[in-house]
């Protein structure tokens, strides 16, 4: 298990539980921080049609899928803490996430749920591989949401 410590300025610090250097400062609040994937993705603009593709870095976390600018993934990779307050949020709970592609982007990964505004989310990644890492890793995190309702519906 990973635990992390948010300091003021809203950043997630890493840490391992039992680790002996783990700060106990004021100026820090604990939070367990499960993170499934971290990664860059393309992202095209959400909510109206556009060719435009931006590099973005990914963080896939308890059923969201979190992004932020590409030189966040440098903070993360060199003081393995992240930016509390992202550029936006995907809710994963309940939605579906299949591959797609069309002519300028091969390996392309749709987010898709009656929950989104926009209906749905379209993401590019380099290459098949790591187009299936994301695949897989989205899917598990979508499912979320129905094993919760399919818990609250055997319970009552």
């Amino acid at each position: 298990m990973i635990c992390g410590k948010i300091s003021r300025q809203g950043f997630l610090k890493h840490k391992k539980m039992g680790d002996k250097n783990s700060e106990s400062s004021d100026d820090h609040f604990a939070v367990t921080a499960k993170v499934q994937m971290t990664g860059i993705l393309m992202k095209r603009p959400f909510g109206h049609h556009s060719n435009k593709w931006t590099k973005r870095f990914f963080v896939v976390k308890d059923g969201f899928l979190l992004y932020y600018s590409e030189n966040e993934k440098k903070m993360f990779e060199k003081k393995s803490c992240f930016n509390i307050h992202p550029k936006g949020v995907i809710p994963l709970g309940g939605s579906t996430v299949e591959p797609t592609s069309d002519a300028s982007q091969p390996y392309l990964l749709r987010i898709s749920s009656d929950e989104y505004i926009s209906g749905h989310f379209v993401l590019a990644a380099d290459c098949e591989m790591e187009r299936e890492k994301w695949l897989n890793i989205l899917q598990e995190a979508s499912r979320i949401k129905k094993e919760v309702k399919q818990v609250s519906i055997f319970l009552s």
